[in-house]
């Protein structure tokens, strides 16, 4: 399970982005597992909006049913000398609802930085 957390880390970490040079995008899912006799910590990458807009999260699980983790998701973008960023944490997440809150989380944070790119342009 680990070693899938850390290739798919890796693929999306060594991805290219080819656009212009004056845009930013930045997208970090941090998951920490909460576990009695310890847990694991898993980030994911994304270096661009097409990767991270096509990451399923539901392909996350965690064979642990008795746990909870905490879910931190960052994003940031920019264009220029103009850059937002937010993050949204979710803690005492259920291990089997990681993927479902990590859509909600996405969902979120794509409707935060709608509202900063609608008051930027006011």
């Amino acid at each position: 399970m680990k070693n899938l957390f850390l290739a798919l880390a890796f693929i999306l970490t060594c991805s290219f982005v080819f656009a212009n040079d004056n845009e930013y995008f930045n997208a970090e899912i941090t998951i920490n597992e909460n576990i009695q006799n310890g847990g694991s910590n898993y980030t994911l990458i994304f270096k661009n909006i097409e990767d991270f807009n096509a990451f399923d999260a539901n392909q996350l699980q965690f064979d642990c049913f008795f746990c909870t983790t905490d879910i931190s998701l960052t994003v940031s973008v920019g264009a220029g000398k103009t850059y937002a960023s937010v993050t949204i944490t979710a803690k005492d997440v259920p291990c089997d609802e990681v993927g479902s809150k990590i859509k909600d989380l996405r969902d979120q944070a794509k409707s935060a930085l709608k509202k900063e790119r609608t008051i930027e342009k006011k």
